[in-house]
């Protein structure tokens, strides 16, 4: 009997270490007291030194916030804590139920007979990406997938397995190639999103378009997040489940986290910052008014000269591309 409590002791004890990871900023690519940012191959220095340490550490401290506002309503509804779900993470009822929505929803990765069909500087230009972003490639298992809304996702119950899709109209052989040439070449390379109702056009170099999709899903790979909040949905305790409104702030802290570690691992924070703000809007009116803070955090860390340099020329590359393709923003 004791060495039954000693083990499920240990077991949980993991989890709760385990479950600090949800609180945390992992962004193992960036030198925060040195970070590399550019802008068409002009580098973008920090205003002063030790900003962007400081960014850091208070984007930390408020995800870590953020986090407490999900702990306690998973709390409230419940009463239970989000370690005992990590734990139930672990149970193979739980990973059985999650695996078998992604087996209904992508049939055919889990196809043996599935042709993947990558081009191979396409596949170059992924892993190149995740081993910068200092992920273990061995345990992701990448794929392509045409009828997609999303530019990547990911997904996985395991810690050693994990499931990359990307958009495979998006991440093509000629479009990396024009990345690849345009570096070369050192000319602009744009990604331009249409003006919204609420947002103006914006503009983006297209190799960090494509990083900022991938290093969203890494965070997702780092931190199980797919799986937690999929987990949310249908977790049952004590013949209670949670209410919507904390299913939806939980996957809404999701999202949030992996646009944080996202803009933060971007070779440019304030470009990747601004072209995420329409996804933010789509969430928890908490993490968008955050997200207003956030874009002034990274702005203000930048050299002023240096900001000036990549506004002037996002902006003629915004007015360039859409005067090309008539299109009106009035």
């Amino acid at each position: 009997m004791k060495y039954k409590q000693l083990l499920l002791l240990i077991t949980i004890s993991s989890s709760i270490i385990a479950s600090s990871y949800h609180n945390q900023l992992i962004i193992p690519s960036v030198n925060s007291a040195n970070p590399s940012w550019e802008f068409v191959g002009n580098p973008i220095h920090q205003k002063e030194d030790g900003l962007f340490t400081q960014l850091v550490e208070k984007w930390n401290d408020i995800l870590g916030l953020q986090w407490n506002k999900v702990r306690t309503k998973i709390k409230d509804d419940i009463h239970i804590s989000t370690a005992q779900i990590d734990y139930y993470m672990t149970k193979q009822h739980f990973i059985n139920a999650y695996m078998n929505f992604y087996k209904n929803n992508y049939p055919e990765i889990f196809d043996e007979t599935y042709n993947l069909d990558i081009d191979e500087n396409v596949l170059n230009f992924i892993l190149l990406t995740l081993n910068y972003l200092q992920v273990d490639t061995t345990n992701i298992k990448i794929y392509p997938k045409e009828d997609t809304y999303l530019l990547t996702s990911s997904f996985g119950a395991h810690k050693d397995t994990h499931y990359l899709v990307f958009h495979a109209h998006m991440f093509n052989a000629e479009n990396i190639n024009s990345i690849y040439n345009s570096h070369i070449q050192n000319k602009p390379n744009f990604y331009i999103a249409p003006h919204t109702n609420l947002h103006k056009s914006r503009s983006i170099e297209y190799n960090n378009f494509l990083h900022l999709g991938i290093a969203q899903s890494v965070s997702n790979i780092v931190h199980q997040g797919d799986f937690f909040a999929k987990l949310l949905r249908i977790f049952t305790y004590n013949n209670k489940t949670l209410s919507q409104e904390t299913q939806i702030y939980g996957s809404h802290y999701v999202q949030f986290r992996s646009y944080l570690e996202a803009c933060l691992q971007s070779k440019n924070p304030l470009e990747a910052a601004i072209f995420l703000e329409p996804q933010v809007d789509n969430l928890h009116q908490d993490f968008l008014l955050l997200w207003q803070d956030f874009i002034q955090d990274i702005q203000s860390c930048y050299n002023e000269d240096d900001l000036q340099a990549y506004e002037n020329l996002s902006l003629q590359a915004r007015r360039s591309i859409l005067f090309n393709h008539h299109d009106d923003e009035n």
